[in-house]
């Protein structure tokens, strides 16, 4: 089984992450019209957004072309090039369909979802709207799975010039993307626009004390690691501290100043004991000028 399957089965497994914390997820593909961003929100369509969260952290849509834009109306990717057959493979086998929410979720320009032919058809193919289309969101497959938040100028830029796919138009077939690949869309439709390399940072909503309007980040495992490593290089004085984690740690130990606030942190009893010395210096020297003989003035 392969990475990317081991995680989708890992995050249906996990009730801390598909019941009690809500996800979403950011994420940012070039394209060869621009940068284009997308957000999918898990508490929209549970079961599509492991599966195009998984297949976008895995790289699947990675160099990929968008084979179908029918302009005013959707652009469709989702067919692969990878040479690695688990995750082709993961890519092929469908997933429950999820239920809708009421009220649904409409289809605007910028709404994602997936693309299916039938009950629980759903597998790797998403569409982005193009607009509001009534005979969008009708299925059970059709239910939104996130939204591109920037970068739509670009996405209705797609080429659209070969039209919809047969039997409709002249654009590129399904199967023969999936039978002959990147070499078939090369040869016969070598203007489409295609898609390059894309990051995504999934994060926990609902979480108390996340810095980002999202949520906190959820780290994955990898991160997870190295962030337990670099700790304890920094409490062996292997590596500086960083200036963030500085200040919560002298947040919890302030029993422990550092020799620039030694001051600061004064036993309440040694302070008043050198207010009373000063203020008795002070007594001393106004008592004796006072009292002092004074001196004539020549003439």
């Amino acid at each position: 089984m392969s990475d990317a399957a081991t995680k989708e089965n890992d995050i249906r497994d996990d009730d801390d992450t598909t019941t009690e914390d809500e996800q979403s997820a950011h994420v940012v593909c070039e394209t060869s019209e621009g940068p284009i961003e997308m957000y999918f929100e898990r508490n929209w369509s549970p079961n599509g957004y492991d599966r195009v969260v998984t297949l976008f952290e895995a790289g699947y849509y990675d160099d990929t072309h968008f084979y179908r834009v029918v302009p005013k109306f959707l652009v469709q990717f989702g067919i692969s090039y990878t040479t690695d057959p688990d995750l082709k493979k993961l890519g092929w086998v469908p997933i429950p369909d999820d239920p809708k929410l009421h009220p649904p979720i409409p289809f605007e320009p910028g709404t994602i979802s997936f693309a299916g032919s039938g009950p629980n058809s759903r597998s790797s193919q998403i569409f982005i709207s193009y607009g509001s289309a009534p005979s969008l969101g009708r299925e059970l497959w059709e239910t939104p799975v996130g939204y591109v938040s920037s970068g739509m100028e670009y996405a209705e830029r797609f080429y659209s010039g070969y039209g919809d796919g047969p039997p409709f138009g002249k654009g590129p077939g399904q199967g023969k993307i999936q039978n002959e690949g990147r070499a078939y869309i090369e040869r016969e439709f070598p203007l489409l626009s295609s898609m390059g390399k894309c990051t995504t940072e999934r994060y926990r909503t609902g979480v108390e004390g996340g810095d980002d309007a999202l949520g906190t980040p959820i780290p994955s495992q990898e991160e997870h690691e190295e962030e337990i490593m670099d700790l304890k290089e920094e409490e062996q004085g292997l590596l500086p501290v960083p200036a963030n984690k500085q200040q919560i740690r002298k947040a919890k130990v302030v029993s422990e100043p550092s020799a620039s606030n030694k001051g600061q942190n004064m036993d309440p009893t040694m302070s008043f004991s050198i207010v009373m010395v000063m203020f008795f210096a002070v007594l001393f020297v106004y008592v004796y000028r006072t009292n002092r003989p004074k001196e004539k003035k020549s003439q």
